[in-house]
């Protein structure tokens, strides 16, 4: 019977911009794979493991250092049968703004990158 204890910390922040560390508790030495995922209200409702934005996978039950933008981060722990149990951790985001002047300088810029034809620069800012 797998009961993973997961944490995350900090436990509120600001979408795509505060950095998350995520930690399960887990029998040292076994053989348990972990999925993270960041789910929003909808996704979190379906009874679906594949849904939302993978956050990544570990054997060890940490993520460290991941930006979350949805809200619901749910904690696949599977066995070496491939049976799983989920776990939800809610966290508290706050929307990220940016004030005009900043957001106009970036468009400068992404129209200045694509004038010079480097849409890799541009996309890299987006």
């Amino acid at each position: 019977n797998i009961e993973p204890g997961c944490s995350i910390e900090p436990d509120s922040g600001t979408k795509g911009v505060t950095l998350f560390n995520i930690i399960c508790s887990y029998i040292q030495g076994s053989t348990y794979t972990y999925e993270f995922y960041d789910k929003n209200l909808e996704e979190a409702q379906e009874n679906i493991i594949f849904n939302g934005r993978m956050l990544g996978t570990s054997h060890d039950g940490r993520l460290e250092e991941v930006h979350l933008t949805r809200g619901n981060v749910f904690v696949y722990v599977a066995n070496y049968r491939s049976l799983s149990v989920k776990h939800l951790i809610k966290v508290q985001l706050s929307d990220y703004t940016i004030p005009d002047e900043v957001l106009d300088e970036h468009y400068m810029t992404v129209a200045q990158k694509i004038k010079e034809g480097d849409i890799s620069k541009a996309l890299q800012i987006i």
